[in-house]
């Protein structure tokens, strides 16, 4: 594990602000399967950005997956949220919330672009900047999420990668959100922490 390119103060306030944005894309996530959905603390890594799923053990043990991606921005800060949930939890989630009228990619989509899009926002208002987002993309629904990646620009960056495991009270299903920061956009991101702390 490669050690993180920030110090403790700038870490803690990362993973409080995280913590918050994820808490409100819960809440989304809650409302779509009208289910309690568990909290974790959200868990920050420092990794590449091809092969990052073997950081996560949660990941790893519930392959192959859906894995859909989208690309937002933080006012100058770049980044990506990456929404991943294994085969069978798919099957389960549809389940429970009743959506046998649709096709997975078709629920999966309109999921995450509103746990996405509730997180960035949110983001953006704890930053006091401007959050904006585009499409989202599914790269397949039956994959290794290592057999992807986000972009060639990215494809061999370090990213900070924050990742919380969702879980839904009294079902034993999960799906998992990571929002990854390339190295390229940490400079500013590290900026906009700072100003929070001053």
């Amino acid at each position: 594990m490669m050690a993180l390119p920030l110090n403790e103060e700038q870490r803690d306030c990362l993973q409080e602000l995280t913590n918050v944005a994820m808490g409100v894309a819960a809440e989304s996530l809650a409302a779509f399967t009208q289910l309690f959905v568990c909290l974790p603390i959200p868990v920050i890594r420092y990794t590449n950005a091809k092969g990052l799923v073997n950081e996560f053990d949660k990941i790893k043990s519930d392959l192959p997956s859906a894995v859909i991606s989208r690309e937002h921005s933080l006012g100058e800060v770049g980044c990506h949220s990456l929404f991943i949930i294994g085969e069978k939890n798919i099957h389960d989630l549809m389940t429970v919330s009743n959506q046998h009228d649709k096709s997975s990619a078709e629920y999966l989509k309109a999921v995450f672009e509103s746990i996405s899009q509730s997180c960035f926002d949110h983001l953006g208002e704890m930053f006091g900047t401007s959050a904006s987002s585009g499409e989202v993309v599914i790269h397949g629904l039956q994959i290794n999420p290592n057999d992807f990646v986000l972009g060639s620009d990215e494809a061999h960056q370090k990213m900070l990668a924050i990742e919380i495991n969702y879980h839904f009270e009294s079902y034993p299903f999960s799906c998992n959100l990571l929002l990854l920061f390339p190295q390229s956009a940490l400079a500013q991101l590290f900026e906009k922490i700072d100003c929070l702390l001053e």
